[in-house]
């Protein structure tokens, strides 16, 4: 995670059911893939604007398990219905720079 683009978006630490949510939904997605598997642009290289939500578009061309790939989409869509600013908190909050107090 850019810790440099989190405080360029004004360094969001939200707290709700969809951020704590989408961070369980984030840890399935790393139990498959450490760098984020399909979802490696948005989550790891911290591309979280509404433009990059729009539709699914695997990163990779190569296959995946069906469970790998239940975990993506359901995260995908998952994030699809969160503001920018939440998806900036939970990723941040998910690689720890920012902690719920």
């Amino acid at each position: 995670m850019c810790e440099y683009c989190w405080m360029k978006v004004g360094s969001p630490q939200i707290w709700n059911e969809k951020v704590e949510t989408g961070i369980k939904l984030m840890k399935g997605v790393y139990e498959f893939d450490e760098i984020g598997g399909n979802l490696h642009p948005q989550l790891d290289d911290y591309n979280l604007q509404d433009c990059f939500f729009e539709e699914y578009e695997p990163f990779f061309d190569e296959k995946v398990s069906a469970a790998q790939d239940m975990a993506e989409r359901t995260c995908f869509i998952h994030f699809q219905n969160m503001t920018e600013d939440e998806r900036y908190s939970a990723v941040a909050h998910y690689d720890g720079i920012w902690r719920k107090e």
